[in-house]
């Protein structure tokens, strides 16, 4: 079994009265070899009322998920205020200042993703502002993905079950996104395609799921998610494969089976389409450590 990677680096800062005022325990990765999804770090943050930094993202892409207190971020002139519940990513090379607010401890936790080309597509694509800040309405299922990867950090720090979790990741953030202010029937067909065998839903399924006819459902979907029922489901489908490709310890057939696809060479069509490599491609760039470039829609 290859040696965690990860290692524990600690910053504390005393105030003025020598009481600790910030206290971050990060893990860093010393693997600077990327494949196609890398963690660069993942911390736990905890700060003190009056305290303040500069930062610069740097080399890697940010998400602050604030579970505590408040915050004032500066960038670029415009201040942004952030309170527990919202998820802050960071995507920019620039300095800015980010200063507690009037609650007494802020806690956050930080997940420091490199800049590798699909997280910088994937990032770019859900959230498309050097610095976007969304209020979480589902906090529990963003804490729990984040305390398995902070468990697999802590413990073995596999890449291929780090990669598996940093896609899971970025679902979640999208479907947060989707549902946040989106009616209850919609709501409702979206978790109801979110079962495990979403891709066996028909239309008429999910209609008579959801009690309205698959005109109101296809104008439901044309109008908030800009796609038809059956291409959000694919969409799905597309993205569970490329979490099971990620993982590269099953064929190529039997992802696509599990995918819901009705054959491999349906799958390999449409993978290829979506993602501009196939499958097979997919799987083998996967901890690969040179660049390529590739578009997706995801």
């Amino acid at each position: 079994m290859a040696k965690n990677s990860f290692s524990l680096h600690q910053h504390k800062v005393a105030g003025n009265s020598g009481k600790i005022i910030c206290n971050d325990n990060f893990y860093i990765n010393q693997d600077d070899t990327p494949g196609i999804f890398h963690c660069f770090a993942y911390g736990d943050s905890l700060w003190l009322k009056d305290y303040s930094v500069n930062k610069v993202c740097g080399a890697y892409i940010s998400f602050n998920f604030y579970l505590e207190g408040n915050a004032m971020i500066e960038y670029q002139g415009r201040k942004y205020e952030v309170n527990a519940g919202d998820l802050v990513m960071a995507m920019f090379r620039n300095s800015f200042r980010i200063s507690t607010g009037d609650a007494e401890i802020v806690r956050k936790r930080c997940l420091l993703l490199s800049y590798t080309p699909l997280q910088s597509i994937i990032c770019r694509q859900l959230l498309p502002d050097d610095l976007t800040i969304i209020h979480i309405k589902n906090p529990e299922a963003v804490s729990g993905i984040l305390d398995r990867i902070s468990n697999e950090i802590k413990g073995e720090g596999n890449r291929e079950k780090l990669a598996h979790l940093i896609l899971d990741f970025f679902h979640e953030i999208q479907r947060q996104q989707e549902s946040s202010s989106y009616p209850d029937v919609l709501k409702e067909a979206l978790r109801f395609i979110a079962r495990p065998d979403s891709g066996k839903i028909g239309r008429q399924e999910l209609a008579d799921h959801c009690r309205v006819s698959i005109s109101t459902l296809n104008r439901l979907f044309q109008t908030f998610l800009k796609c038809s029922p059956g291409q959000y489901i694919l969409r799905q489908q597309l993205a569970l494969a490329a979490r099971l490709l990620v993982l590269g310890n099953m064929s190529i057939k039997q992802v696509a089976y599990d995918a819901g696809f009705s054959s491999p060479n349906f799958f390999d069509r449409i993978f290829r389409k979506y993602y501009n490599m196939t499958p097979k491609e997919f799987q083998k760039r996967q901890g690969e450590t040179s660049e390529f470039h590739y578009e997706t829609k995801f």
